[in-house]
């Protein structure tokens, strides 16, 4: 039997700055359970919609329900974007 969490999780972008070529800093909100931790897939893309770049966050469990990051994605090229793919609780 799966686990059933009573409160849902969601994010919002909330913007993206690019770096230089090889960087891409990216903000977002999570909405989260109180009390478990969550991980997201964080990717940068190009112009063409290519992903340059990929990285998995982790956040210990905390008290607050919503909360706001800021991470900076490494980049093998020139990003156009930065957002979040997906967020958990692992």
């Amino acid at each position: 039997r799966v686990p059933r969490l009573s409160a849902t999780l969601s994010t919002t972008d909330t913007g993206f700055s690019v770096v230089d070529d090889r960087s891409v800093s990216t903000t977002f909100q999570i909405t989260a359970p109180v009390g478990q931790p969550v991980a997201c897939a964080l990717e940068a893309r190009d112009e063409e919609h290519g992903t340059v770049g990929w990285r998995v966050v982790q956040y210990p469990a905390s008290e607050e329900h919503s909360r706001a990051f800021s991470e900076t994605i490494p980049t093998l090229s020139l990003a156009t974007t930065g957002f979040v793919n997906a967020c958990w609780v692992p």
